[in-house]
């Protein structure tokens, strides 16, 4: 039987439904549950300890305005630097609980409002309950990009990703394989050769939560104020946040919300099994209060890590955390045996010409994995310890995670328990002082 995944309502004014039907019937759950704003109820790291707590918070979203600034005699100007203007998240394209798009299928993005100088948006795109496998494309005027693969019918996956659009502000996304689509835009990145707020600034990976629902329930909050890596920050107005999970044999997800009117993103993932256990996911979380609301639906474990914040508008101006959008044109592909690591440049990339190898401190990568035999595909700094994976990569089909690492070399580590042709694409650069 078909399973036909329809909007959830997670939290207070967000009208969504989650994904029903047989082989998720957990799913159907979250449709009872809400995350109230606020609420802790389960924030946990490494047992049933809150995260901080409650009180004031040094951490707020402030999107002021002159925040960006254009010098073109700038003598530290990298062209097509932009700061990341937050817009959201909100949905632009929902076609859960309908027959979804017909293989081939395409559909128009309802994206408006976005700074006149706009090269890049940031979307969170779901497929769920899809009707066979394959690409999931988003396209516009500047190009194209792949930003899932679909390894077979009735899965779903989510993903965070960094796509080029022309002046003219058009965008469609189309599915090889047919599917229902939840595409989130979460912001647009303009032009600036210096900006206050929306500068991305990565940080080592720092866990915030690790969540299992059998012991510590399924809502949690994350208090950002007790996040040593954030400190030295002062207050944001987003997180870059990588959470990792073993969904079980029914699949799941996972929906986050910053607070105060926010809408909330969720990531779905497809069952686990057998060796074949961690799903992972990327998000540019906004927030308002300093907190992250968080519900885990059918899944064993979560962890969540903060891998960078977005500045606000209390921000010193700066260049660091400016972002050059490449367009994912930049794509390296490499075999690795089983065990094995490979260090696969970011730079030169595609479409950041002009752009000093030795300004680029990070990069925001999508990583395609076919493997060999299942197993982890951890990717992450050469000079820094390996984390956690990103994903498992399965045998004989192509699973496709996003996130931000830091490129101290020009370079990004990865490495394969299982050995895997991985796909490196590079969606847009960073930029350090």
């Amino acid at each position: 039987m078909a399973v036909h995944p329809v909007p959830v309502a997670l939290l207070p004014g967000d009208e969504r439904r989650g994904p029903t039907g047989i082989g998720i019937a957990l799913l159907a759950l979250a449709s009872l549950i809400g995350i109230a704003a606020g609420i802790e109820v389960g924030v946990v790291i490494g047992a049933r300890v809150q995260y901080g707590g409650a009180g004031t918070s040094h951490f707020r979203s402030t999107n002021s305005a002159a925040v960006a600034t254009m010098d073109a005699s700038a003598g530290d100007a990298v062209p097509g630097s932009s700061r990341l203007v937050l817009m959201g998240p909100k949905t632009v394209l929902d076609n859960r609980g309908t027959t979804g798009l017909p293989p081939g299928g395409k559909a128009d993005l309802r994206l408006s409002d976005l700074p006149a100088s706009t090269s890049a948006v940031v979307l969170n795109l779901s497929l769920v309950n899809a009707s066979g496998p394959g690409a999931v494309t988003v396209e516009s005027a500047a190009g194209s990009a792949t930003v899932l693969r679909i390894p077979k019918a009735k899965a779903m996956t989510s993903t965070t990703a960094v796509v080029p659009i022309g002046p003219d502000g058009a965008m469609r996304v189309s599915t090889e394989g047919g599917g229902q689509l939840l595409v989130n835009l979460v912001g647009a990145f303009e032009l600036a050769d210096s900006a206050t707020a929306g500068r991305v600034v990565p940080v080592a990976p720092a866990r915030v939560l690790r969540l299992v629902p059998k012991t510590d329930g399924k809502n949690a909050v994350i208090h950002l104020a007790g996040v040593e890596a954030l400190r030295e920050a002062g207050s944001v107005s987003a997180v870059l946040l990588k959470v990792a999970g073993d969904v079980g044999p029914n699949g799941g997800f996972v929906a986050v919300n910053g607070g105060g009117d926010a809408a909330t993103q969720v990531t779905y993932w497809s069952a686990t099994a057998g060796a074949d256990r961690t799903r992972g996911g990327f998000m540019v979380v906004p927030v308002t209060e300093g907190t992250i609301n968080l519900h885990y639906e059918a899944g064993n474990v979560l962890t969540a890590d903060v891998v960078g914040y977005v500045t606000d508008g209390t921000a010193a101006s700066s260049t660091e955390g400016l972002v050059v959008p490449v367009g994912g044109g930049s794509q390296r592909t490499v075999r690795i045996a089983a065990g094995e690591h490979a260090d696969v440049p970011v730079m030169p990339a595609t479409g950041a010409e002009g752009v000093p190898a030795d300004r680029v401190t990070a990069a925001i990568v999508a990583i395609g994995a076919t493997g060999d035999a299942v197993g982890a595909i951890t990717v992450h700094s050469p000079d820094a310890p390996p984390g956690d994976p990103l994903m498992t990569a399965p045998q004989a089909a192509t699973r496709v995670g996003a996130t931000v690492v830091q490129t101290p070399e020009g370079t990004v580590r990865v490495e394969s328990a299982g050995g895997a042709s991985v796909s490196v694409v590079v969606q847009a650069l960073i930029l350090g002082k």
